[in-house]
């Protein structure tokens, strides 16, 4: 048996627990039925499933890796000999396993008088192993920047959790507590039924997610890791967003039934969630002068194998998203009927500057972030790069609105309208001048690290 996992076990399944966990559900569900009768004790046991699996299961697997760390054990699993799979199901099953087996023992009491079938109870398995999981890779995510807190950081991967099971529950699932919505969701013009397309998606994410945790425990263990990882789940949440007709949002087919404006829609809406990630995973990736010296004398070398190694995650996803954003500049210069119909209503070239300072924004911010981190040392330089960013993008922009400067606002914000070089060339000035302060921070820091 997996040592980690056994652990685990012992750990957590103590006779103390094992005889309380059914007592203390017992008289939940007894007091249920007293006080109601046999539809308020599956009512009852849905709301404790739900509540062990996402609030109690988030925090034991916030806690897993982090908690370790804590207490001062985790190098010591690290270097145990247990790999980076084992170690991950082990995090992610064996914390949680108390919190499985008050479920098991909730089931029955669930079944006692619900109209639900198996599929439902599926989806309620899979709402819980999709938050627990994603609190388990924020906390993985959190313990790669090395951070100063961990108390903290715990509660924040464990709301990272309980925020994803909201958007599943809420958004992807389409429900209001008991009931499923029904209907069919159309995804690149097929329709498909809500409850199986949701079921899918969960699933998939799912995936997506324990994929994320073994390859963040590879790097936690000093396995070596390719940055083709992340970029597949861009290019998937790309294909994924990419198939909801976002220009359909409108019952009004003159602005919204125009040829031509389905592509255009969905490649911005891919084009958006590629750079999205592409900002994440340049965020929280480890970075600093001496990884980036790492990959440049890979380049210089011309390894094949040693540049996938040492290349940035977020450089891959970056080159998608450019290329996906010159389809889109491309296909907003072809689309003559698009240009007709939304004429004084937004302007193409207006919308293709837009896509283009995205980008701007993007290396942007890429630059800021580097700039902060680029020696290593600096635990609070991603807080400090965050504060900076939320003063750019929030609090400059509401002063030039209250004072009624709107005419700045696309130096520090995107802008749908406007002419296309008032739209660009403000944040391209931008990128210049990051770009010229981070290589003079480079030379200085390349200079103090060299007189060590």
């Amino acid at each position: 048996m997996n040592p980690e996992f056994q652990r685990n076990l012992l750990l957590e399944l103590t006779v103390h627990r094992l005889i309380a966990m059914p007592l203390i559900l017992l008289l939940i569900y007894a007091a249920a039925g007293l006080g109601g009768n046999a539809e308020t004790v599956s009512e009852t046991a849905h709301a404790v499933i739900v509540g062990l699996l996402v609030l109690w299961g988030t925090r034991l697997t916030a806690d897993a890796v982090l908690g370790e760390v804590r207490a001062r054990t985790w190098d010591s699993q690290r270097m145990s000999g247990i790999g980076p799979f084992a170690m991950s199901w082990a995090k992610l099953l064996g914390s949680t396993i108390y919190v499985w087996y008050g479920v098991a023992l909730s089931v029955p009491a669930l079944l006692y008088q619900w109209e639900a079938g198996f599929g439902d109870l599926l989806r309620i398995v899979i709402l819980g192993l999709f938050a627990q999981a994603v609190a388990l890779f924020v906390s993985l995510l959190v313990q790669r920047m090395r951070p100063e807190r961990l108390r903290f950081q715990v509660t924040a991967s464990q709301l990272f959790g309980l925020g994803a099971a909201l958007t599943y529950w809420n958004v992807l699932f389409g429900r209001s507590f008991g009931t499923y919505r029904r209907g069919t969701i159309e995804w690149y013009g097929a329709a498909v039924e809500n409850e199986t397309f949701t079921l899918a998606t969960g699933i998939a994410f799912l995936a997506w997610t324990c994929f994320g945790i073994y390859r963040l425990m590879r790097a936690e263990l000093q396995f070596r890791c390719w940055p083709a990882g992340w970029t597949a789940f861009a290019a998937f949440c790309a294909i994924y967003v990419g198939g909801f007709a976002f220009s359909r949002i409108s019952s009004n087919p003159t602005i919204f039934g125009v040829p031509g404006m389905d592509v255009i829609s969905r490649l911005l809406a891919a084009y958006l969630t590629v750079l999205a990630l592409v900002w994440l995973a340049a965020y929280v990736e480890p970075k600093g002068l001496v990884r980036l010296r790492r990959w440049g004398a890979a380049l210089r070398l011309g390894d094949p194998r040693r540049i996938l190694e040492t290349t940035p995650a977020w450089l891959p996803g970056m080159l998608l998203g450019a290329g996906l954003g010159v389809v889109l500049v491309i296909d907003l210069f072809l689309s003559p009927e698009a240009r007709e119909v939304y004429a004084g209503f937004l302007d193409m070239d207006s919308l293709a500057a837009f896509a283009i300072a995205v980008f701007l924004f993007l290396l942007r911010d890429i630059g800021v972030v580097h700039f902060l981190t680029l020696d290593g040392r600096k635990r609070r330089a991603h807080m400090t790069a965050l504060v900076y960013l939320v003063v750019l993008y929030v609090l400059i922009p509401v002063i030039l609105v209250a004072a009624d400067w709107d005419a700045a606002l696309p130096a520090f914000l995107p802008f749908f309208q406007g002419h296309s070089l008032f739209v660009t060339l403000p944040v391209l000035i931008q990128v210049a001048i990051v770009g010229a302060l981070l290589a003079v921070r480079w030379r200085r820091v390349a200079g103090s690290m060299a007189e060590t």
